[in-house]
């Protein structure tokens, strides 16, 4: 049995945690569970200007074979991180397996191989076009796109190229892989290949696009479309079996008990009939929502919640009176969405300054958190060890005690965002930041022994509004807090006095730039390809359109 793992794909993930989410279960085409009556839960309060460490880079390696990433000293007892530079600009989500953790160079053409334990950069890879896509890892190799154009298996011990297989002009998608086959999407087409040999099996027509990823679940190839529909392929020929307007707003989620779909939710009631209202805008939101697109919601909070298909070949009951928006306008290699976490029968969500956890099966929830910042984005989360890890927009890296919420760790970089899923390997937590960074921090919960069973575990009673910690993680978190450089609370001013300004904040924003390894010095080469002249202009026009103006990409010429 091959497994497969990747950022892309997820198959083992599926759980649900955010506050603005909610989870419908649906059997069949549209009905849903019901879940039993539950008293609301006061979601833990988390300040991370107060709680995480401060952490700034000061060392600077780029990688390149043989290089060894810059170490950098940790607070909570369980050895040093690294950070390694791979990219000039976002290197998207990473993989990992067998001790090897294998990164793109985001709109650069290389791939590299790195020992986690060490950052030792074992081996590097050269595609044969540039903008490399979020990477899957599925058996003993890493697949990956480029945005111009191929399909490309690496080996993850050794880097050895096995093939490059042309998909078309631009690729948008990266791909999703199970024990035999890997598919793709490009261009209003999503195709199946040979794991082994890229060898194409078929193609069928998705003409309304893919976000992220198509994402092989049973027996089907699920894609969700830039106008929030989804869409059902027969995984053997590829006939197309369904499309429903569900209002999705990101790839979708496969986990062994079926399809985990978040979706925009109108926020009207706890829970939620399915029966079809008018549209509703949320102001801070592009997205159309109506309540009753998947069938009945057993939680919701805010615009957001997550249904479980487990029909097969069974359409859901969609929307098709409306014209539904999904996440328009945010298609592209570097876009994930709000997309779930699963583990052991229990669904996480990260968003906007908000997590939490319900259990699948009734959607009872488990722990909530509340972040003092609510418009931090986080990543998807992952969980390992009893843990879970997600990452900010505004450079938080933070650790929970999965069953609880309880907060273990946490630290802030300095000047970079996160928005990449992350991945885990060997203990060892692997991240990359927008500027360009493949970041490893050590988890702690390898010397913490097993996790405690689900809503169980020792250690003293919980404070009032507070989880309590398994003593299984309490070490961990001790030291952390033992360790840790406190943040003096601010002291108020006199109304009459202006604080001082201090040094300006560096920007988060990946430098303009199609820079592969080596960063902005990439940039003196005489002429860049037309996929990099492409990415640039569609970079330019997203800037433009999110200052509201116009911009018109100009068309590639050779000199």
């Amino acid at each position: 049995m091959k497994k497969v793992r990747g950022a892309a794909l997820s198959a083992a993930v599926g759980a649900v945690v955010v506050a603005g989410l909610g989870i419908a279960s649906v059997r069949g085409p549209i009905e849903a569970q019901e879940a039993p009556a539950q008293a609301a839960r006061k979601p833990i309060q988390i300040d991370l200007s107060q709680s995480a460490q401060k952490v700034r880079l000061n060392q600077e390696v780029s990688a390149a074979k043989g290089a060894t990433a810059a170490r950098f000293p940790t607070v909570h007892g369980a050895g040093d991180g690294w950070a390694l530079r791979v990219a000039g600009n976002n290197p998207r989500s990473p993989a990992a397996q067998d001790g090897v953790v294998v990164v793109g160079t985001g709109s650069g053409n290389t791939v590299f191989g790195v020992e986690v334990e060490t950052g030792l950069v074992r081996w590097s890879a050269v595609s044969k076009d540039s903008g490399i896509s979020s990477v899957i890892v599925a058996g003993d190799s890493a697949y990956f796109t480029t945005w111009s154009c191929t399909l490309e298996r690496v080996r993850v011990s050794d880097g050895h190229h096995e093939f490059s297989k042309w998909l078309a002009s631009t690729v948008e998608c990266a791909p999703d892989a199970n024990e035999s086959r890997v598919v793709c999407s490009y261009q209003g087409n999503v195709s199946d290949h040979d794991l082994n040999t890229g060898a194409q099996g078929w193609k069928s027509e998705a003409k309304e696009g893919v976000v992220t990823a198509p994402v092989i679940c049973g027996d089907a190839v699920y894609t969700v479309s830039p106008a929030g529909s989804l869409t059902s392929f027969a995984l053997e020929g590829g006939k197309k079996r369904w499309s429903r307007n569900l209002g999705a707003v990101a790839a979708p989620v496969a986990t062994p008990q079926g399809l985990l779909v978040a979706a925009y939710h109108d926020g009207s009631a706890e829970t939620a009939p399915a029966e079809s209202q008018k549209p509703a805008k949320n102001p801070d939101r592009e997205t159309v929502v109506t309540t009753g697109q998947i069938g009945r919601t057993l939680l919701a909070r805010g615009d957001r919640r997550v249904a479980l298909l487990t029909g097969g070949e069974a359409a859901p009951k969609g929307s098709e009176a409306y014209a539904l928006n999904g996440p328009a306008g945010s298609t592209g290699l570097d876009f994930q969405g709000m997309r779930p976490g699963f583990d052991g029968g229990v669904v996480y969500l990260a968003g906007r300054g908000a997590l939490s956890a319900s259990l699948l099966a009734t959607g009872n929830e488990l722990w909530s958190v509340q972040l003092s910042d609510s418009k931090v984005e986080l990543t998807t989360p992952v969980v390992s060890g009893g843990m879970l890890f997600t990452a900010g927009s505004d450079g938080t890296v933070l650790a929970l005690e999965a069953t609880s919420g309880a907060l273990v760790w946490a630290y802030q970089f300095e000047g970079v965002a996160f928005a990449a899923k992350p991945c885990v390997e060997k203990g060892r937590l692997l991240l990359t930041t927008n500027r360009g960074m493949l970041l490893c921090l050590p988890t702690g919960a390898q010397d913490t022994g097993e996790a405690p069973p689900l809503g169980g575990g020792s250690g003293a009673a919980p404070a009032k509004n507070e989880p309590g910690m398994p003593g299984v993680f309490r070490g961990v978190r001790d030291a952390f807090e033992k360790n840790r450089t406190p943040v003096p609370a601010p002291s108020r001013l006199p109304e009459n006095v202006t604080p001082a300004r201090g040094p300006e904040t560096p920007a988060v924003e990946g430098p303009d730039t199609d820079a592969g390894a080596e960063g902005p010095a990439s940039e003196s080469k005489d002429e860049p390809s037309k996929g990099e002249w492409e990415r640039r202009e569609e970079r330019r026009e997203a800037k433009a359109r999110s200052e509201g103006k116009d911009y018109e990409r100009k068309p590639f010429k050779r000199n």
